[in-house]
């Protein structure tokens, strides 16, 4: 089966903007990782995954939309055609030199991922999204 993985930001440097990666049948999430592990290497797991091979914290892997959070996290299951969408974390800044300009591409990377959600991927159920979460909280 053929997966379409689009990357976003930091990730968007090593494997690109999107790539298409073939798996068996019945993959999941976290096999598909381990594809792009073994196709981009070290830079690739560097900027998703922790030593112990665990997704890092704030990453957010969509699958057709969906964060797969309120899904069944690594486990949740693909099929052919889906598309992932990877967002790296993004992290703060202060006042130092250079944090006007980290702002705002922060900034952009923020309107990239509700455009990905809102505008691709309009039947998504906002109500499991990692935003509507962080409104409970």
């Amino acid at each position: 089966m053929n997966v379409k993985v689009r990357a976003y930001a930091t990730i968007r440097d090593v494997i690109g903007a999107s790539v298409n990666v073939t798996l068996q049948e019945g993959a999941d999430v976290e096999r598909l990782l381990d594809e792009l592990v073994k196709l981009y290497g070290k830079s690739f797991s560097e900027r998703i995954l922790d030593e112990r091979g665990e997704l890092l914290p704030y990453v957010k892997l969509l699958v057709n939309g969906r964060d797969v959070d309120f899904l069944k996290g690594l486990r949740t299951t693909l099929k052919d055609g889906d598309e992932v969408a990877l967002f790296p974390p993004v992290g703060g800044g202060g006042f130092e030199r250079g944090a006007g300009l980290r702002a705002a591409q922060e900034l952009d990377f923020l309107v990239e991922i509700l455009s990905y959600a809102l505008i691709e991927h309009p039947s998504f159920d906002r109500k499991e999204t990692y935003f509507a979460s962080s409104e409970a909280s």
